[in-house]
């Protein structure tokens, strides 16, 4: 069984390090052909030939695995105003509707990442493609399916850590940040 899991968790490790150089990569490049475009534009009075389908690519990646970071640091935004109203005195009562909101966070993630899915399935069977460069569309939106997976997994996570914790009884010696 320890095997099992460090080899989940060198590949969790492993996931962590690729969004963070996709968006480190993604981040760089929406930034260095923006330059490039003004200084062709401005500088040399010409035009960078289909410049916006390269952003939109990187574009696409930076969103999608920047949201898929975001909820793996569980700092998205939240609607929990209930969750947090009731943690002072009704600690079992908060940690209950957290679970709850954590398992339709699971569904929802779930759901969304068949549709990307379908979306991805649908553009390789016509391989749609951009007007300019000729990238295939599937290039930039293959990043919703990839972010929404990982937004599910990490979805997965919480929810799994959050049961085990409610399990334990630890929702009795924490409350909900912000109170």
């Amino acid at each position: 069984m320890g095997t099992i899991k460090k080899v989940l968790f060198f590949v969790y490790d492993c996931l962590l390090k690729a969004e963070r150089a996709i968006l480190i990569i993604s981040s760089l490049s929406v930034v260095a052909i923006i330059c490039a475009a003004v200084f062709m534009r401005y500088i040399l009075h010409s035009d960078l030939f289909a410049y916006d389908e390269l952003v939109m690519i990187a574009a696409f990646w930076l969103y999608f695995i920047g949201a898929a970071y975001g909820s793996y640091q569980d700092n998205h935004i939240k609607a929990d105003i209930i969750q947090i109203s009731l943690s002072p005195n009704h600690p079992k009562a908060s940690a209950i509707i957290g679970l709850i909101a954590r398992g339709l966070e699971v569904i929802f993630a779930a759901t969304i990442s068949y549709w990307g899915w379908s979306l991805i399935a649908w553009q390789f069977k016509f391989m749609g493609r951009t007007m300019g460069l000729g990238i295939p569309i599937a290039v930039p939106q293959s990043a919703i399916v990839i972010g929404f997976f990982l937004m599910t997994l990490y979805a997965v996570v919480h929810f799994v850590k959050e049961l085990g914790n409610f399990n334990k009884g630890m929702y009795l010696k924490t409350t909900v940040e912000g109170d």
